[in-house]
């Protein structure tokens, strides 16, 4: 498998791993901390969604009866 068959944020963070320079490790947590906010955001953006649509639903209901 060829290196443009990864993702290049694996690609980038495995030789950041590999590094041993104090700088590679304080990238690693970077780009860490990066996927750990983003992933947060996206599990609160679909909650909202979710909560949403379910009001509307409910207010359909209670509008039907």
């Amino acid at each position: 498998m060829a290196s443009a068959d990864l993702d290049p944020i694996f690609v980038k963070g495995l030789k950041l791993l590999l590094s041993r320079s104090k700088e590679a490790e304080d990238q690693l947590k970077q780009m860490l901390d990066e996927v750990l906010d983003q992933r947060k955001k996206e599990i609160a953006n679909k909650s909202v969604v979710g909560f949403v649509r379910l009001m509307t639903f409910a207010s359909h209901l209670i509008c039907w009866l």
